[in-house]
């Protein structure tokens, strides 16, 4: 997410070689789209049906972006706004990252399978040695218990249900 891609932006430009392994599909998305920023592009989405919306971005973010399969980010079978609404999972916001995966500073790797004293086997079968191992693995918004009794957090474009499993996580 958000914060493995920018401490690995953080350590390439230290001049370490880090190696993202991202498990699923992902999301990136600009900064800025076309010099609006891209909460605002966010908001204004909400205007039309989400479904257009998905099938939209995709193109548009090819054409910012550029593929970034190529790279070994592909994205996941939800569509953005799909997966922002059903999941509670926001895209990535670059901030410099693709341009350093793109310079090779930064490399992408699949899932984890198994993590052994001097590194780590991939799914795909790849193995690779690191010094530290930095997991950067989410977390789910809990923040429905905060709220005054008959707010909803749907109202937010948060699911009730993602935001309650944060909660209930920091309970155990």
């Amino acid at each position: 997410g958000n914060t493995g891609a920018e401490i690995a932006l953080d350590l390439a430009e230290g001049s370490a070689r880090p190696t993202i392994s991202v498990r699923d599909g992902v999301h990136i998305v600009p900064r800025e789209l076309f010099g609006v920023p891209i909460q605002m592009v966010g908001m204004a989405t909400r205007l039309g049906p989400r479904r257009i919306n998905d099938s939209l971005f995709p193109l548009i973010l090819d054409l910012v972006l550029g593929r970034l399969e190529k790279f070994g980010l592909r994205r996941p079978k939800q569509g953005l706004l799909q997966q922002i609404a059903l999941a509670s999972r926001i895209p990535v916001i670059d901030v410099g990252t693709i341009g350093k995966i793109r310079e090779g500073a930064i490399k992408v790797a699949p899932d984890i399978a198994e993590i052994s004293e001097r590194g780590a086997r991939f799914v795909d079968g790849g193995h690779g040695e690191f010094d530290a191992i930095l997991f950067a693995t989410g977390y789910r918004p809990g923040y429905a218990r905060l709220l005054e009794p008959g707010i909803e957090p749907g109202a937010s474009g948060v699911n009730a249900r993602a935001s309650d499993l944060g909660s209930r996580r920091s309970e155990e």
